[in-house]
């Protein structure tokens, strides 16, 4: 009975007007970075990939969000 009360109360607080679209995370520190731009995809372990100095010119460049096995 206590677990159909809270899912009722949540249920009203949702639906109340003025509440749906409008809850966001907010950040509290540093300034909004756009992080879909310079992604590079290659399928599998690449050894020394993590080396800054790695050429990546033949991986496929893509954009976020990105699945895989597309």
């Amino acid at each position: 009975m206590k677990h159909v009360l809270q899912h009722l109360l949540l249920l009203v607080i949702v639906s109340l007007p003025g509440t749906r679209g409008t809850l966001r995370a907010q950040v509290s520190f540093g300034q909004p970075e756009l992080i879909n731009t310079n992604w590079q995809f290659s399928p599998g372990d690449t050894p020394g990939a993590a080396d800054p100095a790695f050429d990546a010119s033949r991986w496929r460049v893509l954009d976020l969000p990105h699945d895989w096995s597309v």
